[in-house]
């Protein structure tokens, strides 16, 4: 499974400062947490019989240790509308007055990689 996501080359730092977060167990184990067991068994955790809460969250931590290996984040290019549709004419007026109809800007993408071996792995890996 692979996702990714764009975001605007300004935000790149604060992203890999978090992104990085996802290596450390420590860090991690906290927010699992806090997201809770319930949350965590409704999005497909399963909960085994009599099984204690740190047993729990130890198995979660093993798929998220077993799943993600990394990121990367790679940049491209592109032009975005600035304002609403508009005609030739309107957009060169636009721009006569120092305004921008059409806006050229560098994108970070973030990619994620998840090896999956079911569909039912694959709805708690994107959970």
């Amino acid at each position: 499974m692979c996702f990714e996501f764009y975001l605007p080359l300004t935000h790149e730092a604060a992203l890999r400062v978090t992104l990085d977060s996802l290596f450390y167990k420590d860090v991690v184990e906290p927010r699992l947490r806090r997201i809770g067991r319930m949350k965590l068994i409704a999005a497909g955790f399963v909960e085994k019989a009599g099984e204690a809460e740190g047993a729990f969250f130890g198995r979660v931590l093993d798929l998220v240790d077993s799943k993600f290996g990394g990121y990367s984040i790679y940049h491209v290019n592109g032009r975005f509308r600035a304002d609403k549709l508009s005609t030739l004419d309107e957009a060169l007026e636009l721009q006569k007055g120092s305004g921008r109809y059409l806006v050229d800007e560098m994108t970070a993408v973030a990619r994620f990689i998840f090896p999956c071996a079911s569909s039912d792995e694959a709805s708690r890996v994107r959970f």
